[in-house]
């Protein structure tokens, strides 16, 4: 079971990037064209906690928006203010990796650094969805709760992060993902996609992982809106 000890006892640390200046200036520039930046994940993976409390710091971020449940919004949220677990967040498995102590920790060390200002989840979590149906009420709730005035980090797996329609042999037809459908209602906007080099996540179970060695963490641009962070090596969530 999760308990507050637990959570505190996770270190959560500034990713280690450096970033060239030119590219950080990039992104930065792109990031302010609608104050979202979209980052793609594997769910499970320890270290993507550090990295987003990097980008909170280097770029400012004061909003986050999470692929979790409409229904533990509140839970969060009081979590993040007073430090107490309703049974809501006690009570949840792990899963496919999403909801893991090193995001609960990340969240109370934005909050206690008043680097956190906003938080909303954006997953209706209706099982009987198809996956577009789901990406579809993605789209409309963080549309709903999308703030322009805010500078946002909307985090998701990395297909409902992709800006374009894309086939998949686990599901049927066209998929349209969330950010597809955010972007074509308010414009383009910056997405990084995390690529994991070595280690293991997880996601249900233990899973491998290998893509190649690499020898430092870097990012890398695509094209105008998108972008590679690479990962040196990737290390499982802590499980309870």
């Amino acid at each position: 079971m999760i308990d507050t000890a637990k959570i505190a006892n996770i270190k959560i640390t500034e990713f280690d990037l450096e970033m060239d200046p030119a590219l950080k200036s990039d992104l930065s520039s792109a990031i302010s064209s609608h104050n979202i930046l979209a980052i793609g994940e594997s769910h499970g993976v320890k270290e993507n906690a550090n990295i987003y409390y990097y980008f909170f710091k280097e770029f400012g971020f004061n909003t986050i928006a999470l692929e979790y449940p409409l229904s533990i919004q509140s839970a969060l949220t009081h979590f993040i203010d007073k430090n107490v677990l309703s049974d809501s967040l006690l009570n949840r498995p792990v899963g496919d990796g999403r909801f893991n102590l090193e995001y609960l920790a990340l969240l109370r060390r934005l909050h206690k650094e008043r680097m956190l200002k906003n938080l909303f989840c954006f997953d209706s979590a209706t099982s009987t969805k198809t996956w577009n149906e789901r990406d579809a009420s993605y789209a409309k709730n963080f549309l709903n709760n999308y703030n322009p005035k805010n500078k946002t980090l909307l985090i998701a797996g990395n297909w409902h992060t992709k800006k374009e329609t894309f086939t998949s042999e686990y599901e049927t037809g066209e998929l349209v993902p969330m950010c597809k459908i955010i972007s074509d209602k308010i414009g383009d906007f910056p997405e990084i996609k995390i690529i994991y080099h070595s280690g293991s996540l997880y996601n249900f179970e233990i899973k491998q992982l290998d893509n190649g060695e690499i020898f430092e963490n870097h990012l890398e641009k695509i094209n105008n809106m998108n972008y590679l962070l690479h990962v040196k090596k990737a290390t499982p969530i802590t499980l309870w």
